[in-house]
């Protein structure tokens, strides 16, 4: 079940971070939000190593879950910049 719910938040996270990616972007530049992106996920990486053994899944892993599935913002980013690159347009 603990498998599942990671990908689950795995999907809800690339759904609901795919239109603010996509906004930040086209506002500012690629490289400034893959690098937020890259230090929320470290961000993810080190709150995970913090859960205890027997914990749950809900309770400790989460939020570390979905701060590392920020990573799902670099295949937007590359794919709405190489687009662009493509059609002829700036795309960060």
């Amino acid at each position: 079940m603990t498998g599942g719910l990671s990908w689950l938040t795995a999907g809800l996270t690339g759904v609901a971070l795919a239109t603010p990616a996509q906004l930040l972007v086209t506002r500012t530049s690629a490289r400034l939000v893959m690098a937020v992106e890259m230090a929320l996920t470290g961000d993810g990486v080190l709150w995970a190593t913090r859960a205890p053994v027997q914990g749950t899944f809900l309770a400790n892993l989460a939020g570390p879950s979905f701060l590392t599935r920020a990573v799902t913002w670099m295949f937007i980013l590359v794919s709405i910049g190489a687009l662009g690159r493509v059609l002829g347009n700036a795309g960060g």
